[in-house]
């Protein structure tokens, strides 16, 4: 499953709805629900619900990004050609990877800071 409607059941389970209504806000099964909850805590169990959910919500960030890709270009730019252009989005595109790297990277280091501190 995406990991993006895997962060979005985690959200609406963590605000309080039921399977079932996150089944119907998602248009997803029950069993489906159930079953990447499951999964969602077998990971939090491993890794760290901290570093679990950090890094679900980084990479809807980083896909929130790339899909407002448009937003982060600059239009008053004349391009010239269409090569041009597609060097300038590739630029973007790089630059929000890069960005989302080192949120992960951030996410990582605070998780293992926070199982040094639990012992």
């Amino acid at each position: 499953m995406h990991r993006r409607i895997r962060l979005s059941i985690a959200k609406l389970r963590a605000i309080g709805y039921s399977q079932s209504e996150i089944s119907e806000q998602l248009s997803i099964s029950q069993q489906t629900i159930s079953y990447q909850l499951k999964k969602l805590r077998l990971e939090a169990d491993k890794v760290g619900p901290d570093y679990l959910f950090g890094a679900l919500a980084a990479e809807h960030k980083y896909h929130t990004d790339i899909e407002n890709l448009d937003d982060n270009l600059d239009t008053t730019t004349d391009f010239g050609t269409s090569r041009d252009m597609l060097i300038a989005i590739n630029t973007q595109v790089q630059k929000i990877y890069k960005k989302h790297l080192d949120e992960i990277e951030e996410i990582e280091k605070q998780s293992e800071s926070l199982k040094v501190n639990k012992w």
